[in-house]
C-alpha cells in the first residue's frame, strides 16, 4: 500500500467519523 493510499484512506475515515 502507498503512503499517499493510506493518508487518503485515513482522511476517508476521518471525515465519515466526523460525519457521524
Amino acid at each position: 500500500v502507498a503512503y499517499d493510499d493510506f493518508v487518503a484512506a485515513g482522511s476517508l475515515a476521518a471525515a465519515r467519523e466526523k460525519g457521524l
